[in-house]
């Protein structure tokens, strides 16, 4: 192999490196301890009215009818994780 070919292929495999250690997986659970507000708010909130809910954590970003018990609210939460964004054209 020639020097430039031997230059191109570890530059794509420092590329592949790079990009590959920028991943961070959605559930860090394993990672990260649950944090002691959220913990304690899952005990906590158990038996509130709908206002209650709705003023301490806001509006659902879904809503699902679970018939006669009630519904099931979704909220969505939007975690920026560092400030390089790549974009690939598909």
């Amino acid at each position: 192999m020639t020097f430039s070919c031997i230059r191109k292929l570890a530059f794509s495999g420092l590329i592949v490196v790079v990009q590959s250690s920028c991943v961070v997986p959605d559930d860090t659970s394993r990672i990260a301890k649950i944090d002691p507000t959220a913990a304690a708010a899952r005990k906590e909130m158990v038996g509130l009215s709908e206002a209650d809910v709705r003023m301490c954590a806001g509006f659902p970003t879904a809503t699902a009818d679970a018939g006669g018990s009630g519904q099931i609210w979704t909220y969505k939460r939007v975690v920026q994780r560092g400030n390089l964004s790549i974009v690939v054209p598909t």
